[in-house]
């Protein structure tokens, strides 16, 4: 008996052991190690450094640590200064290893160190050039006169005086840029300028899960729920990217079908040219311009419905890669951007894809191809009945009586 049951317990740890050796790595747990942003903040003249921490509670990244700098002096969040003897603004000489602990480099050439605790400390006395990032933005490495060092290996060193090496003087900004900044609700708001104009704005909310374009008046997480703004090539087209490092691109101008990229290896970061376009997309087999990226199957919708927002309705048909937007602004019905009614107070699409919207207690429908065409549906309307997906499919007149909305 004791043979049979010492041979039972033999089968489950043989069968455990092949459980776990075929289970599938959780990728998503590698997007919750900490990361940190730079970025310059166009609106207010400062470079931006935030340190990201992933929090469960939230399940979201939080910012944790702050620090923002113009010029040579360093600030910490509250607007308390730092140090005046900063070498430079920018990543190259300021920046956060994995602990949080912010490093910056003086004039002189020294390294200092900002622990959590916010103790300033100079871990390397002179002969300093530049951080080095991996692709978290995690300052790694210390470029020195001597060589490349580790970062987790430094220990504090005696501070020396500052020396008198000239301030770098900021570039002049470019006609076509991007430049990003933060709003009083801490979002980050991305603005494309084209011949000095803004071009296209997006706007991210604090814990990244909503982007919108702001131009268009499109919600593009709506499209691509979950996905992460990554930023704009020359072309003005934008690129999200999802946990799972799936790429998705918007074409300028069509807001509603995003295309999926082809990647060869898997989506590591990216890389910007001067002005803050993205210029290359970097894989774990190798780096792609941004004309050498290709698409795969572009997003199509697997059933018809409609996503109802504040002051718009976005439509989206099954086995389609298109959508269809209405917006009411000032009473004004546009269709995709262009206004096509004005008075109207209700609006919406029907259950057999066609706009349908009250005007001075009118309704009216009109097909897609032709929106600007209305046909009267009925008079005496007064509500827009809907089912499960947002889609009308009865108009209620003021006697409570139910017509078809066909």
């Amino acid at each position: 008996m004791k043979k049979a049951l010492l041979k039972k317990l033999m089968n489950a740890v043989i069968v455990l052991l092949v459980v776990l050796t075929i289970a599938p790595v959780n990728a998503f747990a590698a997007t919750k190690n900490p990361y940190s942003f730079i970025y310059d903040d166009a609106a207010t003249g400062r470079t931006m450094y935030r340190f990201y921490e992933y929090s469960s509670s939230e399940d979201a990244y939080e910012p944790v640590r702050e620090f923002y700098s113009r010029g040579t002096s360093l600030y910490a969040k509250s607007g308390k200064l730092v140090t005046a003897n900063s070498y430079s603004s920018g990543s190259l000489y300021n920046g956060f290893d994995k602990g949080a602990n912010f490093y910056f480099i003086t004039r002189d050439g020294a390294l200092s160190r900002i622990s959590r605790a916010n103790v300033t400390e100079v871990v390397i006395p002179s002969g300093v050039k530049n951080l080095e990032y991996n692709t978290d933005d995690i300052a790694i490495y210390v470029r020195t006169n001597s060589g490349l060092l580790s970062i987790s290996n430094l220990k504090p060193a005696e501070e020396v005086d500052p020396g008198d090496d000239p301030v770098p003087q900021p570039p002049l900004k470019a006609q076509n840029r991007v430049e990003i900044s933060s709003n009083s609700a801490n979002e980050l708001v991305y603005v494309a300028y084209k011949n000095g104009k803004s071009f296209v704005r997006v706007v991210t909310s604090k814990d990244g899960k909503k982007v919108l374009n702001e131009t268009a008046r499109v919600r593009l997480s709506d499209v691509l729920s979950g996905a992460k703004f990554l930023g704009f090539d020359t072309s003005y087209n934008v690129y999200l990217c999802e946990n799972n490092g799936t790429l998705y691109r918007f074409k300028y101008g069509s807001w509603y079908s995003p295309e999926k990229l082809q990647l060869a290896g898997t989506y590591k970061k990216f890389e910007s040219d001067s002005n803050g376009f993205i210029s290359k997309v970097v894989t774990t087999t190798g780096s792609y311009s941004i004309s050498q990226l290709t698409t795969s199957a572009k997003w199509r919708s697997s059933s018809t419905y409609v996503v109802k927002k504040s002051g718009y309705q976005t439509l989206y048909v099954k086995g389609s890669t298109k959508s269809h937007t209405l917006s009411l602004k000032n009473k004004q019905l546009s269709y995709n951007g262009k206004v096509i009614a004005k008075g109207v107070s209700k609006y919406g699409f029907t259950s057999n894809k066609k706009i349908v919207y009250i005007k001075n207690k009118i309704a009216y429908t009109a097909t897609l191809k032709k929106p600007t065409t209305a046909v009267k549906l009925s008079t005496k309307a007064s509500k827009l009945s809907l089912n499960g997906k947002n889609l009308v499919t009865k108009v209620i007149l003021s006697s409570g009586k139910k017509i078809a909305a066909k």
